[in-house]
């Protein structure tokens, strides 16, 4: 809540907000913390997002059913959970149509970065997920590949 706080604060303005949350969350603290301003634009879902095309919690699925050409989309993938974002991140890569209703793209795609993996990722990431080799060629492939196809497409750290 605090990043859309921050961009308010610059003049942008949101008309939707959808968020998920996979840690079940105590509703009334939840909602307490949220800010006023915020509130009547939020869809919160405290379930966990998935891969599943067909699923009611796919966030792709949920993109093409409430947005629009016109509308300026800006999408954050971070849930620290390679088997549901990285077919995510390839299922918006492959899909020309939704990748026309996304403007922006942020996604912290973990991938075998030496200097990454010793200093904080880890260093059980795979050689590759969903037939995405996790190395530096590959990552830069991927969002180059989103760039193309008109998506604005950011990785962190």
């Amino acid at each position: 809540m605090l990043c859309v706080s921050a961009l308010w604060q610059r003049g942008i303005d949101f008309d939707q907000l959808f968020g998920w949350e996979y840690s079940l969350l105590e509703p009334q603290n939840f909602w307490n913390l949220v800010p006023k301003q915020i509130l009547p634009f939020l869809h919160f879902f405290n379930a966990p997002v998935t891969a599943d095309p067909e699923a009611a919690h796919n966030v792709l699925r949920i993109i093409k059913q409430v947005a629009t050409p016109d509308d300026f989309v800006s999408f954050k993938l971070d849930i620290d959970a390679p088997d549901v974002e990285i077919p995510i991140a390839l299922a918006l890569a492959q899909d020309a149509a939704l990748a026309s209703l996304v403007d922006e793209f942020f996604f912290e795609l973990h991938f075998r970065c030496e200097f990454l993996m010793y200093c904080g990722w880890g260093t059980g990431i795979a050689e590759t997920s969903h037939g995405l080799r996790l190395n530096t060629y590959n990552a830069m492939k991927l969002f180059m590949q989103l760039r193309e196809m008109g998506v604005r497409s950011h990785f962190w750290p």
